[in-house]
């Protein structure tokens, strides 16, 4: 009979063999997550910067400060683009270019050739607007592109010297700062031969968007993935997030965030990996703690909030409670970014507020919901401000809801007129950026009579004598010996439409928005419009810093 004893030890040794039957190798193994991993700790973009474009182009309109000359081969590869762009039948010239062959419009002296040059944003879908600078890339006679348009031109990517495929166009109204910025004290007037075009890029594709894993391993791209998925959920089209292989995950902006892609993108670096409740509570703490820190990061604390997402709401509507402290505007922010409306009274608080350190933010913000009554209304009294740069962010906002607030005129010279009724003061900005425009805010804004003003530069006269309720506005064509004639109502309004108005028929005295912006800022300097005159230009960001006058 075979003993207990040895029956046990014959058992022992088939366990023992039957855990080595299965290699190590073999066993499943689990992604290691420490707390506080987020999609940022295990990847970054690939990729994701802005991509120097330009190209060679023709403007045209310049009234005798153009030039003809133009190295060869650049002269050949423009009279192939100016043939194709007659042959597509689209009207991109006035009738007077339009019955010029190729080589006519190069040799023209009212056109000059210029070098253009723009920058596509990282991860730009397709049609995303930019500017683009023009200026004379050689010695040539060109004396000024004031006045001109820029012919339509592909914008190629260089690389190594060598021009790459297309990668977006460009054409518009040349722009050229009419007055002088102010820097310690000293005047610096704008060179004439170089100038931008507002807005005048878009685009040609989507860029691409690719996350690239620090370690290539095939399961940290799938958690990835399926992290992005999960948070950013879509009904139709592809997903947001696809794992290519074991290294790189390609991003698909979602719609909605479409005209906000680079805060999307911030915000999926910022999701935790893991999705756990008790994880994601624990992660809300510790962000309710940091934000009790005046000098904390709230921007980076804001991201992850909607990283999270909609469980976050509870922790950020106790923080808006505390309205007078700033961690309370960025907590409302985060709930509208959510959709959901129950804070807008904090921060039309916020924005009302004179002492608040976020009210300029607060007023952008309600731009967001500017449909909501309540919002609407908030904004609506703002323009009433004391305080020019918040009107201008009221303003604004409302412009951007498309508010009845805000009546927006486009006029032939390539920007828009938007007049803006206001209690406050007389004010009047030039809006010399992405979306040009000449802003008015105020009511009855009129131009005194006994009036004459010259404008040499434009050729421009403007004359109402005393007593009579119309303005006369004479404008000497190039070569001196014709002249147009526009009469006008002595509004602001009227006169800025009358001198921006084409040149035909007596509808406008066709001139450029910065040479309407020299005359108006004249007219206002001299006590003929009563208001004070504000400049908004490239990279002036109102959030941040307060509007001045010119000087």
């Amino acid at each position: 009979m075979v003993s207990r004893v040895t029956i046990l030890l014959s058992l022992l040794i088939a366990a023992i063999s039957g855990c080595k039957t299965t290699p190590e190798s073999a066993k499943p193994q689990e992604l290691s997550l420490k707390y506080g991993d987020t999609i940022r700790s295990v990847c970054d973009l690939a990729g994701y910067e802005g991509i120097r474009v330009s190209g060679y182009s023709l403007v045209w309109g310049l009234k005798g400060s153009g030039s003809a000359e133009c190295p060869p081969d650049i002269r050949n590869v423009l009279v192939k683009h100016i043939k194709v762009l007659k042959a597509s039948g689209k009207k991109y010239l006035s009738e007077k270019y339009a019955r010029m062959t190729a080589e006519q419009l190069i040799n023209s002296p009212d056109t000059a050739v210029v070098r253009v040059v723009g920058t596509v944003p990282a991860g730009a879908p397709k049609g995303t607007v930019f500017d683009v600078t023009v200026s004379i890339p050689f010695a040539t006679q060109t004396t000024s592109l004031e006045g001109g348009m820029l012919l339509p031109t592909d914008l190629r990517r260089v690389v190594s010297g060598i021009p790459g495929s297309k990668v977006a166009i460009a054409g518009g109204p040349v722009y050229i700062d009419p007055l002088p910025i102010y820097r310690d004290g000293k005047a610096e007037k704008a060179d004439p031969r170089f100038g931008v075009v507002l807005g005048g890029g878009r685009s040609d594709y989507d860029r691409k968007i690719r996350l690239v894993l620090f370690e290539p391993d095939s399961r940290t791209a799938k958690v990835v993935e399926d992290r992005i998925n999960t948070r950013f959920p879509v009904n139709a089209g592809p997903k947001v997030a696809i794992a290519e292989d074991r290294e790189s995950i390609m991003i698909n902006v979602p719609r909605v965030w479409q005209r906000d892609y680079n805060y999307f993108i911030k915000i999926v670096l910022k999701l935790y990996l893991n999705s756990d409740a008790s994880y994601q509570e624990k992660a809300l703490q510790e962000l309710a703690q940091r934000a009790s820190d005046p000098s904390a990061d709230f921007e980076d604390i804001t991201l992850s909030w909607e990283a999270i997402g909609k469980g976050a709401l509870p922790y950020l509507k106790k923080i808006c409670e505390e309205e007078s402290q700033a961690k309370a505007y960025y907590a409302a922010r985060t709930v509208l970014n959510m959709g959901d409306l129950s804070v807008i009274k904090t921060m039309s608080n916020i924005a009302r507020s004179e002492t608040h350190p976020c009210r300029y933010k607060a007023a952008s913000s309600l731009g967001v919901v500017a449909d909501d009554p309540m919002a609407s209304w908030t904004l609506a009294g703002l323009l009433n401000s004391s305080d020019d740069t918040m009107r201008l962010l009221a303003y604004d906002a409302l412009r951007k809801g498309g508010h009845i607030y805000v009546q927006s005129q486009k006029l032939m010279s390539g920007y828009c007129l938007d007049v803006v009724k206001s209690s406050a003061d007389n004010t009047i900005c030039a809006w010399a950026a992405l979306e040009p425009r000449m802003v008015l805010m105020g009511e009855d804004m009129g131009v005194a009579d006994d009036l004459f003003y010259q404008n040499e530069s434009s050729g421009v006269l403007i004359n109402s004598p005393a007593g009579e309720s119309i303005i006369t506005i004479t404008r000497q064509l190039p070569g001196g010996s014709k002249f147009v004639k526009i009469l006008c109502k002595p509004r602001v309004e009227d006169l800025i439409r009358a001198l921006g108005g084409p040149l035909k028929d007596g509808e406008g005295a066709g001139l450029s928005f910065g040479q309407t912006i020299a005359i108006i800022y004249d007219l206002c300097e001299r006590g003929f419009i009563k208001s004070s005159f504000k400049m908004k230009r490239l990279n002036d960001n109102l959030e941040n810093n307060p509007v001045n006058t010119v000087r």
